[in-house]
């Protein structure tokens, strides 16, 4: 009589090729941070703004200038309404 042994679950993803492409990925996301940094601007090539209309960057202490956006709902929002409260600003930048 012939023993059978049980199937064995097949991997989608074997465990050694998940290792390999984590660790190229790591070194690729290494050499990208290095080619940034030595690449980069550094602070000494910041100038400010000098078209007329725009200001300096504030300084800590400072207050804000007041301006005035538009929500995703297309309602205005204006910075002073939350004088004394605080105000978290994210500003971004995308290229393209």
């Amino acid at each position: 009589m012939a023993t059978t042994r049980p199937a064995q679950p097949t991997q989608a993803f074997p465990l050694q090729a998940a290792s390999r492409l984590a660790g190229a990925a790591l070194l690729v996301g290494l050499v990208g941070v290095l080619l940034v940094h030595y690449f980069g601007a550094d602070d000494a090539s910041y100038s400010p703004p000098t078209t007329p209309g725009d200001r300096a960057p504030v300084r800590v202490g400072e207050r804000a200038p007041d301006f005035t956006l538009t929500d995703a709902q297309g309602n205005p929002v204006t910075l002073s309404k939350y004088r004394g409260q605080p105000v978290v600003l994210i500003f971004y930048r995308t290229f393209g």
